[in-house]
């Protein structure tokens, strides 16, 4: 039996409303988790930078540049990077 779920704009319009109430939520648990969010960052350190080496190692960067192509480096930086960079600008 097929399982009846809501339509897809339902649910984005939802997910929406839902997020944009939840601001102030989001706000006082990131303001209550800046120790945490250090200890484990920093107790990271090891593994990151095994997996760094690993990446390195492997030539992941090379090839993922490979695997975009030009084209998706200019679509995202004239669609996602001209949304972005002025409230950067403004964030800096």
């Amino acid at each position: 039996m097929a399982k009846k779920v809501k339509a897809v704009a339902d649910a984005a319009v939802k997910f929406v409303n839902r997020a944009s109430a939840a601001g102030g939520d989001y706000k006082t648990g990131v303001a209550m988790a800046g120790q945490h969010w250090a200890d484990a960052t920093s107790a990271s350190s090891d593994t990151y930078n095994a997996g760094v080496q690993a990446a390195i190692g492997r030539g992941a960067f090379a090839k993922g540049v490979v695997k975009a192509g030009p084209s998706k480096y200019q679509t995202n930086a004239s669609t996602k990077g001209a949304n972005h960079y002025p409230e950067g600008v403004r964030g800096g």
